[in-house]
């Protein structure tokens, strides 16, 4: 029964984002990456994006590629390893960020829609050890250790290193920052 709800949750949920996006061309799973950007991984490679979400890798270079077909990111080759794409953010991108950010509000906020305050961190709290659960399940059946944590209050913290961040050399191409400390390469 909760995998049905939860299952029919998330469905309804992806809907919802995907007709309320239409208007900027978007669908959830481009909003989803585009939200992971927003949140600070704008300049990480196209794999970092992959190990963050935990979405298969051709899903996300397809993802991507739209994204990059619409003009919201633009991928550029990376220094350090000629195989990597570092995935940006478009001014167009940053232009709709409020908007988005704001979809994504409006449907939680639907969501607890007259829950008193006190059940909804109730219910955050079960929902967050329900989530902790699957993962270890998941980890005890599989062998795949979670990313991520998920905290009594929802928030979710990772647990493998934050990509480091790339940046623009004087001749415009990118190198990463840990690259250029260390002298290393990829």
């Amino acid at each position: 029964m909760l995998v049905s709800l939860a299952s029919r949750i998330i469905h309804d949920c992806q809907v919802t984002l995907n007709r309320t996006l239409m208007d900027l061309g978007l669908g959830s799973a481009e909003a989803n990456v585009l939200m992971f950007l927003y949140s600070g991984g704008d300049g990480v490679r196209q794999d970092d994006i992959v190990a963050a979400t935990e979405v298969s890798k051709p899903a996300i270079s397809r993802t991507v590629a739209s994204l990059e077909a619409k003009g919201y990111v633009v991928r550029e080759q990376a220094l350090s390893d000629k195989r990597s794409r570092i995935v940006r953010l478009t001014e167009k991108a940053k232009a709709i960020q409020a908007v988005v950010e704001q979809h994504y509000s409006d449907l939680v906020s639907a969501a607890a829609r007259d829950i008193p305050a006190d059940r909804i961190h109730e219910f955050m709290a079960m929902f967050s050890q329900v989530a902790r659960n699957v993962a270890r399940y998941r980890e005890d059946v599989l062998g795949v250790r979670c990313s991520r944590t998920i905290l009594d209050n929802g928030d979710i913290r990772s647990t493998t290193p934050r990509p480091e961040r790339s940046q623009r050399t004087r001749n415009g191409q990118l190198d990463n920052k840990r690259n250029n400390r260390e002298g290393k390469s990829r």
